[in-house]
């Protein structure tokens, strides 16, 4: 399956793996903002939730 989607898109490799580099991550400005903020909650050993639209939290993969 996965294949036929590098295929079928022509990529060289596929987008969203789990050995994409961090350089590679687009960087928003809220992502700071946002990492401290599980770091804390994590810190304090409290829950936490993380809203946001589709996708816009694949980037804090690279912090666990």
């Amino acid at each position: 399956m996965i294949d036929a989607v590098v295929t079928r898109f022509g990529l060289a490799r596929m987008p969203f793996g789990r050995d994409l580099p961090p350089s590679r991550l687009h960087r928003h400005r809220d992502c700071g903002e946002a990492a401290a903020r599980i770091t804390w909650a994590v810190s304090e050993k409290t829950i936490a939730m993380i809203t946001g639209e589709a996708g816009a939290f694949s980037e804090l993969r690279k912090i666990g």
